[in-house]
């Protein structure tokens, strides 16, 4: 009976990733597809960290069957308190997100059907960002708990420090972390940036990855401009609103090209226009247009292909490690903007599932107290230590990307910040320090 719920989560799991990997499979193809020069190994792992995700609930599962009476206490109250709290902040997330798009919301033509696709793929955005919150809230509830119950005293007597007490909590924060790393790997940072081409596809029938590129061909002096780039990327969608200028040496214009509509054919590697116009350049001040193209003209002889187009469009904090990876491969200068922005996203990508196991560590010795009024203090500490990380984490970022900061100490300084700063409260704990009254002598005026 202790293997029964191993058991049967193992089993949903290999259930849930059977039937979602093929879909994840299929988009691989598809990617590959529109980015040839993508590399097939870190994209075939995506189906792959999709199935290890839905294993994730089966791995407590095992651990819990081999754990202790007391573990195993502590986990089912620390579990059911983070459910609990989970679901309410999902719930109040998408009750403001729905309140924000409420009025693009009401063009969709079934909203049903789109509503329940629309937060399913929202989901796994929204888990990543609120999961280390929602843990601190949870542990600091069922931790509160058992402080008010004198468990936590009854525990410490028996001669069980607070270090035994910590391994069932670091254990879900393990998973919680593992499961936020797969999330990031390429799913969570997706989602981020599909929300709104779902919203364009739903009302527009199409979606767009990226509006409004540039990109320059030194070699050929090809300026593209290209108002709206589709998700799409195997040539069924077309990009839209496509204007090339070419120019002399001295920088003068030879020619500027615009189309409504512009496609790629991979196999022939040519690519075909629709209703184009040419202004051709004259020395006589009036402009002079060709006058004799088709409704479709082909060329063959460009050497651009959608993917290299889209690069200095795609936002580094839409891809996950692969699409980063291959940005980064494909453009090896380090030194521009664009690049640190990629490189710092790089590393957070790693960075940012460990706060789960960080926030762990902080609320465990906030949340056990021996007092009603160490207990209230403790809440007011870990409210306020939630937005700092929040707040930390953009901050360093933005110096990351700005070049403020090499990129891994931005990626990860609020991991090693709050990882002290959670060592600092466990040691204070351990030597019954009260931590709140300490914080307050730091500011003599607020307690007056």
């Amino acid at each position: 009976m202790r293997f029964l719920p191993f058991i049967i989560l193992l089993s949903l799991g290999i259930l849930a990733g059977w039937k979602l990997m093929p879909f994840e499979a299929s988009a691989v193809r598809a990617h590959l597809i529109g980015f040839p020069n993508a590399d097939p190994q870190l994209h075939g792992l995506r189906p792959w960290a999709l199935f290890a995700l839905c294993l994730v609930p089966s791995l407590g599962a095992l651990w819990y069957a081999f754990a202790g009476i007391l573990d195993r206490y502590l986990f089912r109250k620390t579990l059911g308190a983070f459910l609990i709290a989970t679901t309410a902040l999902l719930l109040l997330y998408l009750l403001l997100d729905l309140q924000d798009n409420i009025g693009e919301l009401r063009a969709v033509e079934d909203p049903m059907a789109f509503l329940p696709l629309y937060y399913g793929i929202l989901l796994s955005q929204v888990f990543v960002l609120l999961a280390p919150f929602t843990v601190l809230l949870a542990l600091l509830y069922a931790l509160g708990q058992l402080s008010d119950s004198r468990e936590i005293v009854a525990f410490t007597q028996t001669g069980r420090g607070i270090f035994r007490l910590l391994r069932p909590l670091v254990v879900l924060g393990g998973l919680l972390s593992f499961s936020s790393f797969l999330l990031n790997y390429h799913l969570a940072p997706w989602a981020e940036g599909y929300r709104e081409a779902l919203i364009d596809s739903a009302n527009r029938s199409s979606a767009s990855q990226a509006t409004n590129i540039l990109q320059y061909n030194q070699e050929h002096r090809r300026l593209w401009f290209i108002g709206r780039f589709p998700y799409d990327m195997t040539g069924e969608e077309p990009l839209r609103n496509v204007e090339i200028t070419t120019v002399a040496e001295d920088g003068s214009l030879l020619e500027r090209f615009k189309s409504d509509s512009a496609s790629w054919d991979r196999e022939t590697q040519t690519w075909r226009f629709r209703n184009p116009t040419r202004l051709l350049a004259a020395t006589e001040p009036t402009a002079s247009y060709d006058l004799e193209l088709p409704a479709v003209l082909e060329v063959s002889n460009w050497e651009e292909t959608p993917s290299q187009l889209i690069q200095t469009g795609l936002e580094a904090r839409y891809l996950g490690i692969p699409g980063l990876l291959d940005w980064l491969h494909q453009n090896p200068d380090r030194s521009t903007f664009l690049s640190r922005s990629f490189v710092t996203q790089l590393h957070y990508r790693w960075a940012q599932p460990w706060l789960c196991l960080v926030a762990v560590l902080l609320a465990a010795p906030l949340g056990i107290a021996f007092s009603r009024r160490g207990r209230r203090g403790s809440v007011e500490v870990a409210v306020i230590l939630a937005a700092l990380m929040l707040f930390s984490s953009e901050v360093f970022l933005a110096f990351g990307d700005s070049g403020n900061l090499p990129a891994i100490p931005a990626a990860w300084a609020t991991n090693v910040i709050f990882l002290l700063i959670a060592f600092v409260l466990i040691q204070r704990r351990l030597t019954g320090r009260p931590i709140y009254r300490s914080l307050k002598k730091c500011f003599p005026d607020a307690e007056s």
